[in-house]
């Protein structure tokens, strides 16, 4: 019910504020880890421009309504395809239900292809430099959560590893330091987030 709530308001919302059918701006990149969010704001994107239908329902057998499917299943596909990352493409099916149906089973749930996305992403990453490293930390964490959740779970100090290892070279002292006087019980997450966020502190006040 909470969910009937949520898309219900959103779509009234987009269609005061939507005066063309500019899918980029409601509708995020789908990348095989988001897509509860994506496929939420493509279903809210398809009510408001009357195409929803595809996503679910295959051809109807009535000629009439057949006709008015055609015209606007093309339009879902298309959609769906625009919104997908290029490694995801091959994802495609003949149907927008097809489509949405594999997508879901392959990356609906936690699965070993969903954890192997976040394995890349956990471990080859690059923080950009001058970037709040903080912040950077944050999103791996919530990295290694999920895939906790999708049963491959990482220990303390595996993580707070793959945080030192995604620093930009300008850190290699401090992550130097980290590895070589911290003894085991102390080479956390959280001991290494600290001395992060105190370096990063320190180099913005200079």
């Amino acid at each position: 019910m909470e969910r009937i709530c949520l898309l219900t308001y959103f779509a009234f919302y987009l269609c005061f504020r939507m005066s063309t059918k500019d899918l980029s701006t409601y509708v995020l990149i789908f990348d095989g880890t988001n897509f509860k969010d994506w496929y939420d704001k493509l279903e809210v994107f398809a009510i408001v421009m009357k195409c929803e239908d595809p996503m679910t329902e295959d051809p109807p057998a009535v000629a009439a309504d057949l006709a008015a499917f055609r015209i606007i299943h093309p339009q879902m596909r298309g959609m769906i395809r625009l919104r997908l990352g290029a490694t995801y493409q091959s994802h495609v099916g003949n149907t927008a239900k097809v489509t949405l149906a594999t997508l879901k089973t392959t990356f609906g749930t936690p699965r070993k292809v969903g954890a192997l996305v976040e394995m890349c992403s956990l471990f080859q990453h690059h923080m950009k430099p001058n970037s709040n490293p903080i912040q950077e930390a944050n999103n791996l964490i919530q990295c290694a959560a999920r895939l906790s959740t999708a049963g491959f779970a990482l220990t303390d100090g595996m993580i707070a590893m793959a945080i030192l290892m995604v620093l930009p070279s300008d850190w290699e002292t401090t992550v130097l330091t980290l590895c070589s006087t911290l003894n085991d019980a102390a080479f956390t997450v959280a001991t290494i987030t600290g001395h992060i966020h105190h370096e990063y502190m320190c180099r913005q006040a200079t």
